[in-house]
């Protein structure tokens, strides 16, 4: 997605995103927020195209988007501390993080993941 991103307008991606939610059986609460922790980047064009999906995503649903970045060995530590907390993020965007230290804060998303599968055929 994020390859496609970087090729992509704006308004295509909006177009896209709008699609999208409308088709998705997922409908936000109002108000809703989503606080997502991800690496600092590496390379700025990555960093550009995730930003674009982002915001295509919050002008599609509604829903706000709070992006923290952290350096990639910050991640873990702050994953840590927000699940044993139960406060600060929702979503941890991180290449490997064990769950072992917090196995009951961990979400299976393999549902979800079987889903979008079967709906793009097989494309993620």
């Amino acid at each position: 997605m994020l390859a496609a991103a970087a090729t992509m307008s704006s308004e295509q991606l909006l177009g896209y995103a709008k699609a999208w939610a409308q088709a998705s059986q997922w409908k936000p609460e109002p108000g809703a927020k989503i606080n997502l922790l991800r690496w600092k980047r590496f390379v700025e064009a990555e960093d550009v195209a995730f930003m674009k999906i982002v915001d295509a995503f919050q002008k599609a649903t509604g829903v706000t988007v709070n992006v923290s970045n952290e350096s990639y060995d910050d991640l873990q530590p702050k994953a840590s501390v927000a699940a044993n907390t139960g406060q600060g993020l929702d979503i941890v965007w991180g290449s490997v993080l064990p769950a072992v230290p917090v196995p009951d804060q961990m979400r299976r998303y393999d549902r979800l993941a079987e889903y979008v599968g079967k709906k793009r055929r097989g494309l993620v």
